[in-house]
């Protein structure tokens, strides 16, 4: 967890400088998992195949299918819902049958899930053997129901019992799926971490990518109720009170991460949070984040897990509640009593789906479709956070309902920094306005008449702690703009951010 500041520096900014850029004619994705447990739920929380609304998704994913450790082969975990027989429910087949409604939805089916744990997908990707007979289970599994492709969601590689050689093994097994899939015409994706120690530890990422067709960045979770202090599920970015390795918790600098480390960004899928992340704090008089908690906030009626409400729990309970918005994360958290939720609603989904569109990335995922509101209890339309992105992304189809989800009486944490990642789309002759601006530091006015005239990262002179990097693609240049950590300089021999006295033209 604690790796030292320097290396997790230098792990962000790592590139293959050079290399020709990508640049994809593809239509943007808007990928929705579906929870298959949620038909369990009680009321108005159940949740079934015929709830998906087949024109918000351009893929839907079925979650989840395992690993039969025995014998290597991809197995069904709940065959009554899942299959037809014994008069079973047959949900992959009404799952797939979807595409009925919607020719050009595809359909896959999800493998792994943290509850399936990592060590059985360790020891079968570990084995030629092994791997050859869980590929040949998938791709008749596939066929037999319908579905457009696989998801694999091997939480994680290497991690939580897994060895190093997982790194490697894992993508040995995508490149064998592929193979095995190109006959058939099978989609592959993968739903990947964002944990820094996670991202260095499972994945050799422009291999992976090579072999996916798109990647699940999983952009939540980054705080939780196993932390001893209140944090919101998904901040888009760093806070100035941050340090650390805390620093690379939140959205902008994963997607760096990732985009730095080789995936090409027109297959990077921004995830996106239906649910909110819930605390009881241990001080009702703090009520900000990193105040101190005991725990989860209480379970939701429907959801019944401590810690975790629904978007529809949430919107149809926080109306009375003291409401608060950090500009760092661009997201709300609401508080009562001893309880603290931190959740997304359909402006800061629109915010966070403007500027990963603004980073040319793939499109947009969401965890999940049984927890937005789709029932509209709460009058902003049904699935409102999905429709918001779809918005975004696919050039306002659906429209967003025109009454605003959040309400007026919300407390401002005005905190804002540069943020890494920041992006400036503009043409060869340059261009002076960057497409997502920050408000408090001043050189934001020098930095933005630089012009880029070759590929790769650069100093900034007027500031040691900043740096760019400058990528073409088709006929205009992009610009990223970073801050390194507080404390830290941009070293040019490196390309990489460091201590002081490693970078003598800035003593």
């Amino acid at each position: 967890m604690y790796i030292s500041q320097v290396l997790l520096c230098a792990l962000l900014l790592k590139t293959a400088l050079g290399a020709p850029t990508v640049v994809s004619n593809t239509k943007p994705k808007v990928v929705c998992y579906y929870g298959s447990w949620s038909v369990y739920r009680n009321g108005i929380g159940k949740f079934d195949v015929e709830n998906i609304d087949v024109n918000l998704c351009t893929h839907i994913i079925y979650t989840f299918a395992g690993l039969d450790e025995s014998t290597s082969m991809i197995k069904v975990l709940d065959p009554w819902n899942d299959l037809p027989d014994n008069w079973g429910k047959n949900a992959y087949g009404r799952f797939t049958g979807l595409k009925a409604q919607n020719p050009e939805l595809k359909t896959l089916l999800a493998i792994g899930g943290w509850n399936e744990g990592s060590m059985k997908y360790s020891k079968m990707a570990a084995d030629p053997k092994k791997r050859a007979i869980f590929i040949e289970s998938a791709v008749e599994l596939l066929l037999k129901h319908n579905f457009d492709g696989l998801d694999m969601d091997w939480e994680y590689p290497a991690l939580r019992g897994g060895v190093p050689e997982d790194k490697t093994n894992f993508s040995i097994l995508l490149k064998e799926l592929k193979k095995a899939f190109s006959s058939h015409d099978l989609l592959l994706s993968a739903a990947v971490g964002m944990g820094p120690t996670t991202i260095a530890s499972a994945y050799d990422v422009p291999t992976i990518a090579e072999s996916l067709d798109f990647i699940n960045l999983m952009t939540y979770d980054f705080h939780g109720a196993w932390e001893k202090q209140t944090g919101h599920n998904t901040p888009l970015s760093v806070r100035p009170s941050e340090t650390g390795e805390w620093r690379l918790f939140n959205l902008e600098s994963s997607v760096s991460t990732w985009l730095s480390l080789g995936a090409p960004a027109h297959k990077l899928v921004l995830g996106l949070a239906t649910y909110g992340r819930t605390f009881t704090l241990a001080d009702v008089t703090s009520t900000g984040l990193d105040a101190p908690s005991t725990g989860g906030g209480k379970a939701g009626r429907y959801t019944q897990q401590q810690g975790i409400l629904g978007y529809y729990e949430i919107c149809s309970t926080i109306g009375d509640w003291d409401m608060f918005f950090d500009e760092n994360v661009a997201a709300p958290w609401a508080v009562k009593g001893n309880q603290w939720i931190g959740f997304d609603d359909a402006e800061s989904i629109t915010t966070k789906s403007e500027w990963g569109k603004s980073l040319g990335l793939g499109g947009a995922m969401i965890w999940s479709l049984e927890t937005d509101d789709f029932h509209n209890i709460c009058g902003q339309g049904s699935f409102p956070l999905l429709s918001a992105i779809n918005k975004v992304w696919r050039q306002g189809n659906p429209e967003l309902p025109t009454t605003t989800s959040r309400p007026q009486n919300v407390t401002h944490i005005s905190t804002l920094q540069t943020s890494i990642g920041t992006i400036t789309n503009s043409p060869v002759q340059n261009s002076t306005s960057p497409s997502y601006s920050t408000t408090e530091h001043p050189e934001k006015t020098t930095i933005s008449n630089i012009a880029c005239t070759k590929e790769g990262y650069f100093a900034i002179p007027q500031d040691c702690s900043m740096f760019y990097f400058c990528r073409r693609s088709e006929n205009a240049w992009i610009r990223y703009n970073f801050h390194c950590p507080t404390g830290l300089y941009f070293n040019p021999s490196v390309l990489a951010c460091d201590w002081p006295y490693n970078v003598p033209s800035c003593q």
